[in-house]
């Protein structure tokens, strides 16, 4: 089965003068939950799906475990996994302490089997179906927004997807720019915001 693509513009940082170029980027894919994985993975070997399902559980929390070590982790055939630090910025790295230094993300890198494995028998089609946001001011998006909250009282990055026809990186870039802008407040946790109308922000 051909995987569909589309071609989506490339983020140019502002101080340069290189525009318009492309990049490609798989539309239509989705998420395969680990119940559903489970039940692939019982086709290839002896285990059931919920004795799978327990062990990649058991996985997530050993790998989180050696993370916090500073080891890195190799799962063969699939890749490996390393904690990455972030710091204050500083003009002098002398200054920097324990204290500066915080978890930024975790990495990962594809084994060589995965890679080779990739590489063979994959065919592509460009999607017929576009996923592209839709182009909308900023006066736009708030006049939806007004509109929006007359009958509820916060919003969703979901929500505010459907509401202005976004993708999701579109749709984070505009509610953080609302933030900042002090149009909207979240109200949740980083990890799931909610969005409230800010007194007189629009």
């Amino acid at each position: 089965m051909a995987i569909k693509f589309d071609l989506y513009k490339t983020p140019v940082p502002s101080n340069l003068s290189k525009k318009g170029s492309k990049h490609a980027r798989i539309v239509g894919g989705r998420t395969v939950e680990t119940t559903e994985l489970s039940k692939y993975i019982q086709k290839h070997c002896t285990l059931t799906a919920a004795d799978i399902k327990g062990t990649l559980a058991a996985l997530s929390e050993v790998i989180a475990e050696k993370l916090k070590q500073g080891d890195r982790i190799h799962l063969e055939g699939v890749g490996y996994f390393q904690m990455t630090l972030g710091c204050e910025k500083t003009s002098n790295p002398e200054n920097i302490c324990a204290g500066n230094v915080h978890f930024k993300s975790v990495k990962f890198r594809a084994d060589s089997f995965l890679k080779e494995e990739m590489n063979t028998e994959v065919s592509f089609v460009r999607s017929e179906e576009k996923q592209h946001s839709e182009k909308l001011s900023d006066a736009a998006i708030d006049k939806k927004l007004i509109s929006f909250f007359k009958d509820a009282q916060c919003l969703t990055r979901l929500r505010f997807e459907r509401l202005c026809g976004f993708t999701k990186p579109m749709a984070l870039k505009h509610l953080k720019r609302l933030v900042e802008d002090g149009k909207l407040e979240n109200v949740g946790t980083p990890h799931n915001p909610i969005y409230m109308l800010v007194a007189k922000g629009l």
